[in-house]
């Protein structure tokens, strides 16, 4: 199953699906085995600074090899990333999902940005996520829209012209 897919899945449902960020063998290794212990999936989250750490083709391995030898279903996730190059790699590379972070520009550049990487992404069907903005006043906004008024939320999206799996 694509991650999009259990997405939805755990939607219906109105469970969760657990994303942690690994940063070494030893870290993943513990969440994958208490996913395990949980009959549990896990989406896997790597950094730009993690792969810095570990590199890229070494962070992958890790994260599949772990989860095989547990035999769970793990997806792996590129968060907080502000390097467009970086995000077209893990995606050339496999990755289930992919957050573009350009929280530090202006809102319609930002946008634009997102935008673009949902565009690119668009061709390996998988999940983007995007950090639209980190000042407390838009988290105080999204977090308004998000949950407590779900037509706001869709509108917003509309607005952006990006896909959402809800």
């Amino acid at each position: 199953m694509n991650l999009l897919d259990k997405l939805k899945e755990v939607q219906i449902e109105k469970k969760a699906l657990l994303a942690a960020n690994f940063y070494n063998l030893e870290t993943c290794k513990g969440i994958v085995q208490a996913a395990g212990k949980l009959n549990s999936s896990v989406i896997l989250q790597v950094t730009p600074g993690s792969i810095d750490y570990m590199g890229l083709k070494t962070a992958i391995a890790i994260a599949r090899t772990v989860s095989a030898k547990e035999k769970i279903q793990a997806w792996l996730h590129l968060d907080h990333c502000s390097n467009i190059e970086l995000i077209k790699l893990c995606l050339d590379e496999g990755f289930d999902s992919v957050m573009i972070d350009a929280s530090d520009k202006e809102i319609g550049e930002n946008i634009s940005i997102t935008r673009e990487v949902v565009k690119i992404a668009e061709p390996y069907h998988v999940n983007v996520e995007a950090e639209l903005d980190t000042s407390q006043n838009q988290i105080l906004k999204l977090t308004k829209i998000n949950s407590r008024n779900p037509w706001k939320r869709k509108d917003l999206l509309k607005r952006l012209e990006l896909h959402h799996w809800q």
